[in-house]
């Protein structure tokens, strides 16, 4: 009679496939015996962190202010606090500038006139810290980089030249802004220096000699992209292509200018042309965006996706093209003269897409590697990985695209998220009625463990909440009320019973 019990619980478990550790915990033998249910569940856990985006782990917390100017101090001190939580504002002087030796990374915020006593010491002393210079003159911001250092030899030692004062740009804003790109920046640089375990962090690259043209864009892209991405900019072609071939995976977006700075060619040369056919030789799937004040200079550039005019962008179609085409949005199938053939929000439409597409439509994405993006933006990292560069064609490879999504919807149904207790017990959730319930339950350690490895909002978007995944990044700020906000979010994305890939909330 021992195997005919234990046979009997198990079929009842295969029958109620799905409900996992609570389930387990009924069948006496089972507890007992075989602890193993939450360990399962850690471990699927730790596969959805190591597959997942990679925030900024270091932050900068400390931002110090050495300028003259009365409106920058002003600027960056109201932006900071009103854009960027958690972080710390203070004006010095030089005296206090010379004696800062600082444990961790810091950024240093300058003007044209304070500058020029800027050296090398100061990165000695403030290893990873980053130089902005903020800037209200127009002569400084309107030249390309070799022509700043030899007007302004105070440019040499900064990473970024920012145009404050400029029509239609919310100086505050773009001063805060300006300490997000540094963020970006110091922990790209410092992963590569130290070799970080290798993960998912999606990169939108602005390239352009002149700061005033980024200075506008960088505002209206991180307002379009919130937490989801980093940014690099570039002001030269051997910069971008030095990205390109280092980060190339991690690439999602290229912006790019059409005249700007290339070794040994003339001032005048469209090094634009050339970056967009490297881009799209390496990485097909990348879409590209090119800029220009003058539509007659994007003339015979083959290979970009988007063209915009300088200054006359609609900030509404921009948005529409960076969600649609990067992955961030819903996954859009164009045909072949560039119409919209099928959208799909989640796994559940994209299968449904997929069924009914043309087979010319689905090689052109497999060969072209179009499927990979979206499912990393996506938090499917190991199974964007498996259909990478797909050769197959007709048939086969509609079945195994298929076989393959509906594989993917069933391990989705059942991840768990497991949260690491104080005490070394687990918290165990697979619903977002109790991930609400959860949030608010938190110890401030705990809380503050769950915004480290960004758990909640990776397991978020692989469940298929993409919006509200951004916004608990937004708000998993060690800040007061931030629990609540998260909960309070969680519940609203509940009631609206939006649809998670083929599923209900």
């Amino acid at each position: 009679m021992f195997w005919p019990a234990r046979a009997r619980d198990l079929f009842r478990l295969r029958a109620n496939y799905g409900q996992g550790e609570t389930l387990f915990a009924q069948i006496p033998w089972f507890r007992r015996s075989r602890p193993i249910a939450d360990s399962t569940a850690d471990r699927a856990t730790k596969r959805l962190l190591n597959s997942g985006r990679l925030l900024n782990p270091e932050k900068i917390r400390n931002v110090l202010v050495y300028v003259s100017n009365e409106s920058i101090w002003n600027g960056i001190n109201i932006g900071c606090r009103e854009c960027l939580e958690g972080v710390q504002v203070r004006r010095v002087s030089k005296e206090e500038l010379d004696r800062t030796r600082g444990a961790e990374p810091l950024v240093l915020v300058v003007d044209e006139e304070t500058a020029k006593s800027i050296n090398g010491d100061f990165r000695k002393r403030n290893r990873d810290s980053k130089i902005v210079l903020l800037t209200n003159k127009r002569m400084l911001a309107d030249h390309d980089r070799e022509t700043e250092i030899f007007m302004f030899r105070q440019t040499r030692d900064v990473d970024f030249v920012f145009e404050l004062n400029m029509a239609g740009v919310n100086p505050t804003v773009l001063a805060a802004m300006s300490i997000r790109a540094c963020e970006d920046l110091m922990n790209i640089e410092i992963a590569e220096r130290e070799g970080a375990p290798r993960a998912r962090r999606f990169i939108f690259l602005i390239v352009d000699d002149e700061p005033q043209w980024f200075s506008k864009f960088l505002p209206a892209l991180y307002e379009i992209i919130g937490m989801r991405a980093s940014v690099m900019i570039a002001r030269t072609f051997e910069q971008a292509r030095e990205i390109i071939e280092k980060h190339g995976d991690d690439v999602v977006f290229v912006s790019t200018d059409v005249i700007f700075p290339r070794e040994g060619k003339d001032v005048d040369y469209p090094a634009g042309k050339d970056l967009v056919a490297l881009v799209k030789e390496r990485f097909p799937r990348i879409p590209v965006l090119v800029a220009s004040t003058k539509g007659s200079a994007m003339a015979g550039i083959g290979g970009a996706d988007f063209f915009i005019i300088k200054g006359a962008n609609d900030l509404e179609e921009l948005r529409r093209f960076i969600y649609d085409r990067t992955g961030m949005g819903d996954f859009v199938f164009l045909d072949k003269g560039g119409e919209e053939a099928a959208r799909a929000r989640n796994l559940g439409e994209l299968y449904e897409a997929i069924k009914r597409l043309s087979i010319t439509i689905l090689e052109e994405y497999a060969n072209g590697d179009k499927y990979s993006t979206w499912l990393y933006m996506h938090g499917f990292d190991e199974f964007a990985g498996s259909i990478k560069k797909r050769q197959d064609r007709g048939e086969f490879l509609r079945n195994d695209l298929l076989k393959r999504i509906k594989r993917e919807i069933k391990r989705v149904e059942r991840l768990p998220l497991v949260i690491k207790m104080d005490g070394g017990t687990r918290l165990v959730i697979r619903r977002l009625e109790e991930l609400a319930a959860a949030v608010r339950k938190l110890s401030d350690a705990e809380f503050e463990r769950c915004a480290a490895d960004d758990s909640i909002s990776t397991w978020l978007m692989v469940k298929g909440y993409a919006d509200l995944a951004d916004k608990t990044r937004r708000l998993h700020s060690h800040t007061e009320g931030a629990r609540e906000k998260i909960a309070t979010a969680i519940e609203e994305e509940m009631a609206r019973g939006v649809l998670i890939n083929g599923g209900k909330a």
